[in-house]
């Protein structure tokens, strides 16, 4: 079975559409949502990337795989995924959500988001990321990926939008 990566965004959140698989060949979709801490962050965002990762079944390696896993990504260690999605751009993402699907096997999974932005022509920062793990089977996850700022002294750019679909549309600065 597969899940696929459908983005939809209004005010701090982006739900995406995710695809599911077992070991047959049938397919189910679903979403799964990132949760921004606010409208500005998301507008603030160039990119977004999903990292799946084979989540520990029990004990402190399950209690703190996420921070492990966070604190590799900043480190700028290898990371090894068993499903990543396309780093895509959040308009894109916004607007076409069907355009470029992660495949999720079925189990507990962590997922790990990445928000970037461009900071200078050419060079892409890592702004926002966040992490859970959650069981994915048929249907949509069951929870958002709630994303914080990489460093709390970067700043958010101030906008004058009320969502993140008004940035897309060019209908705010």
């Amino acid at each position: 079975m597969t899940r696929t990566v459908r983005v939809a965004a209004s005010c701090a959140f982006v739900a995406l559409l995710v695809s599911a698989c077992s070991s047959s060949d049938a397919s189910t979709g679903g979403t799964y949502t990132l949760a921004f801490p606010s409208t500005a962050a998301a507008v603030a965002t160039d990119f977004i990337q999903v990292l799946v990762f084979d989540a520990p079944a029990s004990g402190d390696a399950r209690a703190t795989f996420c921070q492990t896993l966070i604190k590799a990504r900043l480190a700028k260690e290898q990371l090894s995924p068993s499903a990543s999605g396309a780093e895509m751009p959040i308009c894109e993402a916004l607007i076409q959500p069907n355009r470029r699907p992660v495949v999720i096997p079925y189990g507990d999974k962590a997922v790990l988001a990445v928000a970037r932005r461009q900071t200078s022509p050419g060079k892409l920062e890592d702004f926002l990321i966040g992490c859970n793990i959650q069981t994915f089977g048929d249907g949509s996850a069951p929870l958002p990926v709630s994303l914080s700022l990489v460093d709390i002294a970067s700043s958010v750019p101030r906008t004058d939008c009320a969502a993140l679909s008004d940035w897309c549309g060019q209908k705010c600065r």
